[in-house]
């Protein structure tokens, strides 16, 4: 896993939301190069507990292949199958599709369309996760994020014609559009670049 991931947990007007912990997660990556020839499969995480307590910002540190990205795809669901142990949330077992709604991912490769301009990628992604909001305020909240992640200069520019550091915010203001309580962030500053002036 690459160096810089950062788990980032926030309350929410006093309501809290908590990322309990993690007990005993594992994880086994098995290929068919290393079932056929007979080798075991190999251990990606073992044994990882943890705790991340509501407010706090917490980082995930650790050279290079030690298993970051690994992690965080755990802990946000990314990995739904083939893993041991739990994660739990508010004190319960974590519940994928009611976690989805209170938590975002910002994955260190992004995602994005290459034939949306920045302000019809952070359109749908206003639309998909606020469904009920008007459409004054669905053009507002597009408004805003453009502007608060500095991508005015490159509003009509479709995706895949941004810049590394454009990219990135735009991913970052899609996953944040709805204000979520808990952001994870996988390198997040990767790019030296993403920093706005």
């Amino acid at each position: 896993m690459d160096s810089g991931a950062v788990l980032l947990n926030v309350s929410r007007l006093g309501n809290e939301y908590s990322l309990n912990g993690y007990d005993n997660l594992a994880l086994d990556l098995e290929t068919k190069a290393t079932t056929l020839n007979g080798t075991p499969s190999k251990i990606l995480v073992e044994n990882m507990s943890g705790e991340v307590r509501s407010g706090t910002l917490t980082a995930v540190m650790g050279p290079s292949g030690a298993g970051k990205t690994t992690l965080l795809n755990l802990l946000t669901g990314f990995y739904d199958k083939g893993y041991a142990g739990e994660v739990h949330m508010n004190g319960y077992v974590r519940e994928r599709e009611l976690f989805n709604k209170q938590s975002c991912y910002v994955m260190q490769e992004d995602r994005l369309l290459p034939v949306l301009t920045v302000c019809e990628a952070i359109s749908m992604s206003v639309e998909l996760r606020m469904p009920n909001i008007e459409p004054k305020d669905r053009a507002k909240k597009v408004e805003q994020s453009i502007h608060e992640w500095g991508l005015e200069e490159c509003r009509h520019t479709i995706t895949e014609n941004l810049s590394g550091g454009q990219r990135k915010r735009l991913a970052i203001a899609q996953e944040l559009v709805n204000n979520p309580p808990v952001v994870f962030l996988d390198e997040p500053t990767r790019l030296s670049h993403v920093q706005m002036s």
